[in-house]
């Protein structure tokens, strides 16, 4: 493995885990080679998280983890949120009702986030593991399809085993019901921004296609108070595994947070592939969760 690929295999893997799961459709979850699995309510025995085949304040899973990775990659490295191992910048670039959680970069993988603070009344969407595939972060030449870039994502999601998720010490159920495939999205880079980071040179501006396959979850909103999310999973890079491991102890509060921005995230639609760049900067971003 080059050294630009195994800085990008921790750097992966973090924000997922937050991070990884999955092959499928941006609709109901399918476990990896069957069926979902779910109770009469649909949300696969987890009460606290909206069911899989839900459409959560107006928007399927796989549209949410597409608003995800637009989150991710469209904020600068500097401040970060999942370039902190604190929690102390979590409310960057969050809006609406639906604030994202994530992985973390660094070596290990590992993260313990004690300062973030979450307003009450906000549903919690993050991947327990995730990944996304391009031709530009390293540069494929020649590119691939969107159907070749799909199979890579699924390829590396296969190999992801021993998910865990816990909601203030409470384990959830069935996992793989929650992993979906979105729809090809493109992204709108800032400066300073998360590929610069990993050593590829792309100035500011939009980059697509992008395909991303996960396992995600959508928390219901939690009362205000001190709560604990911890989740982890092992996925292989190249034969070697890595596993993520991310604890947020978080302050519910009712008051809003510093820094959140006004707009409400299920009111910006996804920019499939094939569509004209955004005309403002995006605080959609995503965090890139590639083994390469």
């Amino acid at each position: 493995m080059s050294s630009f690929r195994a800085l990008r295999v921790p750097a992966l893997v973090l924000l997922a885990l937050g991070i990884v799961l999955g092959l499928v459709f941006a609709g109901p979850a399918l476990a990896a080679g069957g069926k979902a699995m779910h109770d009469d309510n649909g949300n696969a025995g987890n009460p606290r998280i909206l069911p899989p085949g839900s459409m959560p304040y107006g928007m399927s899973y796989g549209e949410w983890s597409v608003k995800w990775w637009q989150w991710a990659y469209g904020l600068p490295v500097t401040g970060h949120p999942l370039f902190d191992e604190t929690g102390a910048n979590c409310a960057a670039g969050q809006s609406g009702p639906v604030w994202f959680l994530g992985g973390v970069f660094n070596a290990s993988g590992t993260a313990v986030r004690d300062l973030c603070t979450v307003p009450v009344g906000k549903a919690l969407f993050f991947p327990i593991v995730n990944v996304e595939w391009d031709n530009f972060c390293p540069v494929l030449d020649p590119p691939l399809s969107i159907d070749e870039l799909r199979l890579q994502a699924k390829l590396a999601m296969d190999s992801v085993r021993d998910l865990v998720c816990e909601v203030d010490g409470a384990p959830l159920m069935n996992l793989a019901s929650y992993r979906f495939v979105g729809d090809p999205f493109g992204v709108n880079m800032p400066s300073d921004n998360i590929w610069q980071a990993f050593g590829c040179p792309y100035e500011p501006g939009y980059y697509e296609p992008l395909v991303p396959d996960g396992v995600f979850l959508m928390l219901a909103p939690l009362p205000a108070g001190q709560h604990t999310i911890y989740f982890r999973g092992t996925i292989d890079f190249f034969g070697t595994p890595f596993t993520p491991e991310i604890t947020y102890n978080l302050t519910v509060s009712p008051h809003a947070a510093p820094g959140e921005l006004s707009g409400d995230p299920a009111d910006m639609s996804v920019s499939p592939a094939g569509a004209p760049p955004l005309t403002q900067p995006s605080t959609w971003g995503r965090v890139k969760a590639t083994y390469r």
